[in-house]
């Protein structure tokens, strides 16, 4: 039988259709410094992500990963990402759906994405405040799932600092304290500190100076030869201790936040935004409890012009205000 080289092509292309090339022909990974690295099959650790590039050894550690596409990635990924700040639910569907063909690593990386995008919606991080949201109870349940199914990846302990904010906001202490002991094993310095606050915060009994100290470990190196995280990563985990502080009754809470504002800086529109918002609203919920209703109302009307994401929480809190201040003066009289 002689073969035509139209029909060789004809049965070459039968074969790219049946078994099409992967989105990603390699393993690239993002860092917060916009670096894009290149291999294969790097070494996976809880610690991060070991490249061999040129013949050498390149270690990344995991909170200075942005974003990981793994050979076999969809494209889509990108678009469902772009998607998330603005249109949130339909990202989470998208996720979802994404979710039902993915495997091995790369159903890992976009299981993170999802459970992190619903954090961020309870949060009122993500969406525009018209949107549906999404119960702070339900976004626990997915980051717990997360790290119940991933253990010892590169994105344990970020989806265990999502969790602990989730369950601090909600007020679940046993949340609370699933984040702290996922966090206590961590090896990153951060994050174990971060796992202190937690503890400390789900047993609504501890000292300033416990709190005091989880900052200082905080904002030292990531390990030996390593310097301390993104800042971005350090505002996040201060964020975290201040919330923990306040949910433990500590008076010094509000100042805690007031520090992390002073270190923000001025407002921009760069990633630590989402942080500041938070913190801002972090210590309305402090001084208010504190007594302080004045100072909360100041940060809560500081929300409306600093972030479109939180404007219906920061309306609801504000309500909430007016409503308490309402029932005092009517008990007064």
């Amino acid at each position: 039988m002689t073969f035509r080289p139209t029909s060789l092509l004809l049965a070459a292309a039968a074969v790219v259709a049946v078994c099409p090339r992967p989105a990603f022909a390699v393993d690239v990974v993002e860092t917060v410094d916009g670096e894009r690295i290149r291999g294969r099959e790097p070494t996976v650790t809880r610690a991060g992500l070991t490249f061999v590039v040129a013949g050498q050894e390149r270690f990344v550690p995991a909170c200075r990963v942005v974003r990981v596409d793994w050979d076999g990635t969809p494209s889509e990924l990108r678009l469902v990402d772009a998607k998330a700040d603005e249109r949130p639910l339909d990202a989470l569907d998208d996720y979802a759906r994404l979710l039902a063909d993915a495997a091995g690593r790369v159903r890992t990386e976009i299981a993170f994405r999802e459970a992190k995008l619903a954090a961020r919606v309870a949060l009122g991080e993500a969406g525009d405040g018209s949107d549906a949201t999404i119960e702070t109870a339900r976004a626990a349940e997915r980051l717990r799932k997360f790290v119940a199914s991933a253990p010892e990846t590169y994105r344990t302990d970020a989806a265990a600092r999502w969790l602990g904010r989730v369950a601090l906001d909600a007020g679940d202490a046993d949340a609370i304290g699933f984040a702290a002991r996922v966090l206590a094993d961590s090896p990153t310095p951060l994050d174990r500190a971060v796992g202190r606050a937690l503890a400390a915060a789900a047993e609504r009994s501890s000292t300033s100076a416990l709190f005091d100290a989880c900052e200082a470990d905080i904002e030292g190196p990531l390990g030996e030869d390593l310097g301390p995280a993104p800042a971005a990563v350090r505002y996040e985990a201060r964020l975290l201790v201040a919330s923990a502080a306040r949910f433990a009754g500590l008076d010094d809470a509000a100042g805690r936040y007031t520090r992390l504002i002073d270190d923000l800086g001025p407002v921009d529109f760069g990633p630590v935004d989402a942080t500041r918002a938070a913190a801002f609203f972090g210590r309305a919920e402090a001084s208010f409890a504190a007594g302080d209703a004045d100072s909360a109302r100041l940060d809560l009307q500081r929300l409306v012009w600093l972030t479109p994401h939180l404007r219906a929480r920061a309306a609801d809190a504000s309500a909430r205000l007016a409503q308490t201040e309402g029932g005092d003066a009517g008990g007064a009289e």
